[in-house]
């Protein structure tokens, strides 16, 4: 076992073990010169003078080497450390598609859908290049934090003119997802990995694998002779479309299978289309007159990491592909029939003595017990009380539920009936995951807090005011960059809330010191317009400003404001005579009635603008619109400035006309008032 922080190849730091298997151990380590963390595969140590070890796992380096597909785990480096020989891989921080069934079973059809296209995509660029997989199964499909696909373990690929795989008594692949031809010994070709893909996508759909027995060669057994159970009959609401995708990729004869990885994407890429939810069952119909043929009934084993099944010498029966010959007989029997005859009476006594043995060793069912969050020598304890058999192959596997040291799960799972003597895998927390934390200022809290959630860890955001960072964006956290963190963490990130800005109040009727007040409270520029008269407001308190009330301004901003000289001073005597004068033509006017020769008459339209002062919002939550109330002041020979004409509350720009009477070469005055303001203030003359 590699010790933490050693350098393999000089470079890659180790940081922890993350997997084993029969045939190597991975760790996860740092590459400090282009700052990553990597998976270093390493042969074990019994393994190394191993030729056919050491060449399988040479063509495991050179076959993923050749690939590059976002959906296919990348290999870095090559080397060997003091006679060790090791890959350096992307490291995929996830999950693989076995657990992650486990875990979110039943997965949404969109979902399955997508794996399925991710996988299939993968495959194709192998299949592009020359490469089959040979062992497509969940263990070795890995999925990212972000739920992408990425194939690992071409342990067992080679390309198509490698001759130096092509023994007839080796089977290639695991057992419950192994084609027909593989488990009879006949070479592997893209067909074998179309029948493997289509087993994966019925366990996606239905959550378990379509055959099981209590040995690999029962199970062999079953997907060459027996018609793989419908999806549909599990649940009826999984499309016709899915189901005739698995018959057509799991038919048993490899040419009725589709043609091509990409027919098969491209036929995946539509199931979910409203068109094919109810299209006709697929059946396949193919005339095999062949007759039927027995699997060896040698001993098959489980070995390495990649679950390949290998059979001895002269375990494998002649390819069902080749034709039948027949001789007419002789009287005389020759040499090679003779040993014919012999093989087949041995192979008949063998099959004799296999029924024999079982019926000997028949054992008794076992459930598998419950021992997860026990220690390994109490679950030991336990299983072997049941009479159980445990692998010396414990596998660590990262669990944040589990504490470290525990069970977290066994294979095969608890509950499963199996036979006394069986062997039972035990997986055992190598504790939580860690994460590293990173500097996050600068960056928006959205995009943060979901990076973070995806690695179970709580990000909470402390609002503030900030005029150097936009809104939504963090200028500080709680944790300090660097810091490696569990599951479950909280970290506090203050978040932007952007400028604080003022909203402008009302200040009419303020005086110079309350404005100044104001202004300097609030980091404003006040800027004084030129006073005027006003009857309205007193002398050196506001009549008017700019801008509006609720207006929101940044700090340093500029605001107007226009100072009251109080009432227009009076007239001049001549003035007052002359108006005297009008007052009295107006009275001689209302005296002698009809007589108009000293006054005129006249109305004048004008246009009362609406001002929308409201914020939006209402007392009782209705969205009634905004009102003005408007009060009208008239100034002619009949009235004073001081008299309201009429009030009126207007929604829009409203059209008002004024009557005005006034003496020859005299003026009228009007006064608009809206909301308390005076918005209008003009004299106007007879036409």
């Amino acid at each position: 076992m590699m010790e933490k922080g050693y350098a393999v190849g000089g470079r890659y730091r180790i940081i922890r073990e993350i997997g084993e298997g029969g045939m190597s151990i991975v760790y996860l380590a740092h590459d400090p010169i282009l700052d990553r963390d990597v998976a270093v595969k390493i042969l074990k140590y019994d393994l190394q003078n191993n030729p056919e070890t050491t060449r399988r796992f040479e063509r495991e380096a050179m076959a993923i080497s050749e690939l590059s597909h976002q959906n296919i785990v990348s290999i870095y480096d090559v080397g060997s450390d003091h006679g060790m020989q090791y890959l350096v891989m992307e490291y995929v921080d996830g999950t693989n598609l076995k657990e992650y069934i486990r875990d979110n079973f039943p997965l949404p059809l969109e979902r399955t859908q997508q794996i399925m296209e991710q996988i299939l995509s993968a495959v194709a660029q192998a299949h592009s290049m020359g490469i089959i997989h040979r062992d497509l199964k969940p263990l070795n499909i890995l999925i990212d934090q972000d739920g992408n696909i990425k194939i690992s373990d071409f342990g067992i690929a080679m390309a198509l003119n490698d001759e130096g795989m092509t023994q007839t008594n080796s089977v290639l692949g695991t057992v419950h997802y192994l084609s027909p031809e593989q488990a009879r010994g006949a070479q592997a070709t893209k067909q074998s990995d179309i029948y493997s893909l289509g087993i994966i996508l019925y366990e996606l759909l239905t959550g378990s694998v379509p055959f099981v027995g209590e040995t690999p060669v029962s199970v062999a057994i079953k997907h060459s002779s027996n018609e793989l159970p419908s999806v549909r009959e599990k649940d009826p609401s999984i499309p016709q479309s899915f189901e005739n995708v698995i018959t057509r990729a799991t038919a048993k004869d490899p040419n009725d299978r589709y043609g091509s990885v990409e027919d098969m994407k491209e036929d995946v890429s539509s199931v979910l289309d409203p068109i094919r939810r109810n299209e006709p069952k697929l059946v396949i119909h193919h005339d095999n007159t062949e007759e039927t043929r027995l699997m060896p009934v040698h001993p098959v084993s489980v070995i390495d990491d990649d679950d390949l099944l290998k059979m001895p010498e002269g375990g494998i029966l002649p390819s069902e592909d080749e034709p039948k010959k027949t001789k007419k007989p002789k009287k005389s029997w020759s040499k090679r029939k003779k040993i014919t005859l012999i093989a087949a009476s041995v192979l008949a006594a063998l099959v004799l003595l296999l029924i024999i043995v079982l019926l000997l060793n028949h054992k008794s069912n076992v459930k598998v017990p419950d021992v997860t969050g026990l220690s390994e020598n109490q679950a030991t304890e336990i299983l072997k009380k049941k009479k159980l058999v445990i692998s010396p192959d414990v596998e660590k596997v990262v669990s944040s539920k589990v504490p470290k040291g525990k069970i977290v799960k066994t294979d095969p799972p608890l509950d499963s009936n199996i036979k006394e003597g069986s062997t039972v895998r035990l997986y055992v927390s190598s504790g939580g995951p860690t994460y590293k934390i990173e500097n996050y200022t600068s960056q928006s809290f959205k995009d943060v807090k979901e990076m973070l959630e995806r690695r179970k860890i709580k990000a909470i955001s402390k609002q503030e005011f900030s005029s150097k960072y936009k809104e939504g964006v963090i200028f500080r956290q709680s944790i300090k960059p660097g810091k490696e963190v569990s599951e479950g963490t909280t970290i506090t990130l203050t978040v932007s809330k952007g400028e604080k800005k003022v909203s402008m109040i009302d200040l009419t009727g303020y005086s110079r010191k309350g404005v100044t007040d104001f202004a300097n409270d609030n980091g404003l520029k006040k800027i004084e317009d030129p006073a005027q008269y006003s009857n309205d407001y007193d002398k050196n308190t506001v009549m008017a400003q700019t801008p509006a009330r609720k207006t929101k301004l940044s700090k340093g901003s500029e605001f107007h404001v226009t100072f009251s000289l109080g009432p227009k001073p009076a007239e001049t005597t001549s003035s007052s005579s002359s108006s005297s004068a009008q007052s009295s033509s107006a009275s001689s006017k209302q005296q002698n009635e009809g007589n108009n020769e000293n006054t005129v008459s006249f109305s004048v339209n004008i246009i009362i603008p609406f001002q929308d002062n409201s914020d939006g919002e209402t007392t009782d939550g209705n969205a009634n619109p905004a009102q003005n109330d408007v009060k009208v002041y008239l100034s002619d020979s009949t009235r004073k400035i001081t008299d309201l004409y009429t009030e009126i509350k207007i929604k829009k720009d409203t059209q008002l006309t004024l009557p005005f009477t006034v003496s020859k070469g005299d003026k009228g005055q009007y006064r608009v008032v809206s909301d308390g303001k005076v918005i209008m203030n003009q004299t106007v003359s007879a036409p």
